[in-house]
């Protein structure tokens, strides 16, 4: 039944997705008819369920949630389907903050002494991070659990889409301030506010590639979390530069995920917005996916 919108082994991961997260079936039930052990009640809820996959919606939001960095999250049409690549961004934070990533000659992990600290006291700031269209917030959260102490905060322009991130945080428990903000109208956001790292997975897909994608993605992802304008896809990008050359403390990062087809214009874009030092780093299936810079 799913044969015109996946391919054979796709549909069977899908369906089998279903089984196992919905009904409880094991590997071995499916393939042995196990089937026959869902009850009468929850066999009419099946029927509904699969007619939603037939007709393209995605499994994450039959499911009502996603998997990202081993943790689940609630997803629902309206907030974008966390995907395997931009966890490549949560494991880049830690690296940076932990110190193991030493690009600008700067460790992240040592503690700052203040001037105006005459006893000689080390005082520990909290590093500070902020994800710019956070969406489900799988991005902050996992970086706020995964490094236990910093300053989390994470922003979107849809209320829905913060309610829902509002929720994962108190379901996983993790220390995150949402704020409902626009990132195109911060060209004279002087709050004096300042972050360590700033991340963001910003619409970045042209208008012109929807030609080649599949309905289950067109017809119930959010476009606003997807798309941007063919005349100017790196709007986003620059305007989160801008915000961040602004309000990044010294040797601060700003780390994004790229559409692979902008790579390049990415890393000039960097440097001439004022960035010291820009690098473009491929995913696990070998597409330039990160764009970083620094000041």
């Amino acid at each position: 039944m799913l044969l015109p919108l996946y391919d054979e082994r796709e549909a069977r991961a899908v369906v089998r997705m279903l089984l196992e997260e919905k009904y409880g079936l094991s590997y071995a039930d499916i393939i042995t008819d196990g089937i026959d052990k869902i009850s009468d009640n929850k066999i009419k809820g099946l029927g509904g369920n699969m007619a939603r996959l037939v007709m393209g919606e995605p499994v994450q939001y039959v499911l009502g949630y996603a998997y990202f960095a081993g943790r689940r999250f609630e997803v629902a049409p309206g907030v974008l389907i966390p995907r395997p690549e931009t966890e490549g961004l949560t494991s880049r934070i830690r690296e940076f903050l932990d110190g193991s990533r030493q690009e600008g000659h700067h460790d992240f992990s040592k503690q700052e002494e203040p001037a105006d600290n005459k006893n000689g006291d080390f005082i520990e700031e909290r590093k500070r991070i902020l994800d710019i269209g956070t969406g489900s917030g799988c991005i902050i959260i996992t970086a706020a659990l995964d490094n236990p102490g910093v300053y989390a905060e994470g922003w979107d322009i849809s209320s829905q889409a913060l309610k829902i991130a509002r929720h994962n945080s108190r379901k996983l428990r993790a220390d995150v301030v949402f704020r409902k903000r626009d990132i195109l109208k911060t060209d004279t956001d002087e709050t004096g506010e300042k972050w360590d790292v700033i991340v963001s997975n910003p619409p970045y897909i042209a208008e012109r590639e929807k030609e080649g994608m599949s309905r289950n993605v067109l017809d119930y992802e959010p476009h606003t979390a997807l798309f941007v304008s063919d005349a100017d896809p790196l709007l986003f990008y620059r305007a989160i530069c801008r915000y961040s050359l602004r309000h990044l403390n010294d040797n601060g990062r700003i780390l994004f995920e790229i559409n692979p087809l902008f790579a390049d214009e990415m890393e000039v874009l960097m440097l001439s917005e004022g960035f010291s030092h820009s690098e473009i780093e491929e995913d696990d299936y070998g597409k330039k996916r990160y764009a970083i810079g620094w000041k």
